[in-house]
């Protein structure tokens, strides 16, 4: 039996500057990589870094669904 292995990258973007979510959409997509793993680290409401884990063609929406559900908690 084949044991399946697959290679994961961690991808991390500083969003320091980042105001919009338009402009960090336009970040991810000047990236054109294709990526695995979510994860969204919050400093006082705020993005501090993203690392994800999946395919880039599925990132935009997580990040409108993640943000969609921040803004219902807020």
């Amino acid at each position: 039996m084949e044991k399946e292995s697959r290679l994961y990258v961690e991808l991390r973007i500083n969003v320091e500057d980042i105001e919009t979510i338009q402009h960090l959409l336009e970040r991810i997509g000047d990236l054109h990589q294709e990526v695995t793993m979510l994860e969204i680290d919050w400093v006082n409401w705020r993005i501090d870094k993203l690392i994800w884990v999946l395919p880039i063609s599925n990132i935009f929406e997580q990040i409108l669904i993640g943000l969609e559900l921040m803004i219902n908690v807020t």
